[in-house]
């Protein structure tokens, strides 16, 4: 039996995860999130809302959720994320403006509002055929910003990707206001975009109970945080603290189609 100790390894200072901030560790909360996500993807949903307090990890979990899906599904699979902006006024130039820009466009600037319009369904028509996949995920952070003007812009898009045969799953992740929202919308009978972006409702949730606790504290210390990795490793299957209870909770879904 070997003595020999425990080295824990050189990080120069300045340069360890938990300075710099580059780190997101691994909760069941997180995991329960990324299965929703997948199953979404899997069967196809057009749709869905992910809401959580300020504060509560939801940027973070989309970079570790999109992680796992393009380990999944694989590297070349279309995954999109944008950044929802908060205009006083929204015009449609602005949002398409803004969307072309987040996704990367060199000419986000440019034209009118209809040529950018028309520019940003072709860019993503392109990212969904990449591979012959035919499919399209679009994540939006800060959903909460997003107001009716916009949400129709969004339905625009996703009926040019619709007649190019895209089958494109939109996932809003905001604030707990995206609930009144989508209540609203219904109140309203708007279904033509409760139907197409908030089918499914999931409620991202922080530490909440001794075994989520347990969890974290058990692998807190994991070699890969240590050596200055993005993320600390998803469990595997068999041992993730998940419990049906908890995941009714968190998840919902709408049968609008």
């Amino acid at each position: 039996m070997s003595h020999a100790p425990h080295l824990r390894p050189s990080v120069p200072s300045g340069t360890h995860p938990i300075e710099t901030g580059r780190y997101t560790l691994f909760t069941p909360p997180l995991g329960r999130f990324c299965d929703d996500l997948k199953n979404w993807v899997n069967n196809r949903a057009a749709g869905a809302i992910v809401t959580a307090p300020p504060r509560f990890g939801k940027s973070k979990g989309i970079r570790f959720a999109v992680d796992e899906l393009r380990e999944e599904l694989g590297a070349a699979f279309p995954v999109l994320t944008f950044c929802c902006q908060d205009h006083q006024y929204p015009t449609e130039a602005r949002f398409f403006e803004s969307l072309l820009s987040d996704l990367g466009h060199s000419l986000s600037h440019r034209g009118t509002a209809s040529a950018k319009r028309a520019r940003l369904a072709q860019f993503l028509v392109q990212q969904a055929c990449v591979d012959h996949h035919q499919r399209l995920v679009l994540i939006g952070d800060e959903a909460q910003k997003l107001q009716e003007p916009q949400y129709k812009w969004l339905v625009d898009i996703y009926n040019d990707l619709d007649r190019h045969d895209i089958a494109t799953t939109v996932v809003l992740v905001g604030q707990p206001e995206l609930v009144h929202q989508r209540d609203a919308f219904e109140k309203a009978k708007k279904m033509q975009i409760v139907g197409r972006f908030m089918v499914h409702l999931h409620q991202f949730a922080g530490l909440r109970n001794q075994k989520d606790f347990a969890y974290r504290r058990g692998s807190g210390n994991s070699d890969s945080v240590l050596s200055g990795s993005l993320a600390s490793p998803r469990p595997p299957r068999g041992g993730d603290t998940k419990e049906r209870g908890d995941e009714e909770n968190e998840t919902e879904s709408r049968g609008h189609v």
